[in-house]
């Protein structure tokens, strides 16, 4: 039997938007005429059983396309209840001040390629083709996103803290786990699907934070849907991640990806807030040395060394 297919069109001066049915796939777009870029693209299948299911692996997801700069419409409660209620995960744009933004944007510049030495990543089992290296511990551009009162410790804290619990501890630039600066630049280059792993205890927040991005990649992560349980549904949101803007994502919580590119540029900087006290995992170690030359290595590894023996004598 042939498939039903419904289309609605409506045009003004300035956008369009269509509704389309097909079997029980219903498809929203709302296209702005000036950039000829779809801005909001939403659609919904009834039924996914879990989040590794081995059935189709686009059955029961509702995709949500957010594009550039409208954003606006995605975030409707409060900031931490959005993060708590996405499985910890958020996106924020115009994320620094401009005062702080004017400062990155000239040291990541004059960085690359001249005090920052980028190469080919290693041991990512789940990114292909990408580029980038660690940032110096002292440099500007690290000193800006720990500053206790910068754009990045204020946001992360307004979504692990809880307001008027009395005291509690700080999340805090990771010493530990580098700034790292990563390029998609090559054909193909991308992330499959994936977790952050937990790295600690408790478990860390991950930031991707966009430097400059013309390219035609898309950061993809699944939300679960509320009230799915106990049959668990997701919503697949698809963002072309905006310059000056952040993803937060708690480790250990929703799956994510990074789709190939195919053209332009993407430069992020990709780094990690901790709970002041908190324990590095001891099979960890792995997971945080992605362009890590073999003196960098070492010298992180003293570092948490001497960490941890601090934590072992002040408990005698």
């Amino acid at each position: 039997m042939l498939a039903r297919r419904i289309k609605f069109l409506y045009y003004s001066t300035l956008i369009s938007f269509q509704v389309t049915c097909e079997h029980s796939r219903v498809a929203f777009t709302v296209v702005d005429k000036l950039s000829a870029r779809a801005k909001v693209t939403t659609s919904y299948l009834p039924y996914r059983s879990s989040l590794f299911s081995s059935a189709d692996p686009e059955a029961g997801v509702k995709v949500e396309k957010l594009i550039r700069d409208d954003y606006h419409n995605y975030e409707h409660s409060p900031l931490k209840r959005r993060y708590e209620q996405a499985g910890g995960v958020i996106y924020r744009q115009s994320v620094l001040s401009p005062k702080e933004f004017g400062i990155m944007n000239q040291m990541i510049s004059s960085s690359l390629g001249r005090t920052v030495r980028l190469s080919e990543e290693t041991s990512s089992s789940v990114a292909t083709k990408r580029i980038g290296a660690q940032l110096p511990a002292d440099s500007e551009i690290v000193r800006i996103l720990g500053d206790e009162n910068g754009s990045f410790s204020r946001m992360v804290n307004s979504l692990v803290n809880v307001k008027g619990a009395g005291y509690a501890r700080k999340m805090v630039l990771s010493e530990d786990v580098p700034v790292e600066v990563r390029i998609y630049e090559k054909t193909g280059s991308g992330m499959e699907w994936h977790v952050d792993d937990v790295l600690f205890d408790p478990e860390q927040i991950e930031i991707v934070y966009t430097v400059e991005n013309d390219s035609d990649c898309l950061t993809i992560w699944e939300e679960p849907l509320p009230g799915s349980e106990p049959t668990i549904e997701y919503k697949r949101v698809e963002v072309e991640t905006a310059r000056n803007s952040a993803i937060f994502l708690k480790a250990g919580g929703v799956r994510h990806r990074v789709s190939p590119l195919k053209s332009g540029r993407r430069v992020i900087l990709k780094f990690v807030y901790v709970m002041e006290g908190s324990s590095f995992l001891e099979d960890a170690e792995q997971h945080v040395k992605q362009f890590a030359s073999s003196k960098q290595q070492k010298k992180l590894k003293t570092r948490r060394d001497r960490k941890k023996n601090d934590r072992h004598n002040r408990k005698k």
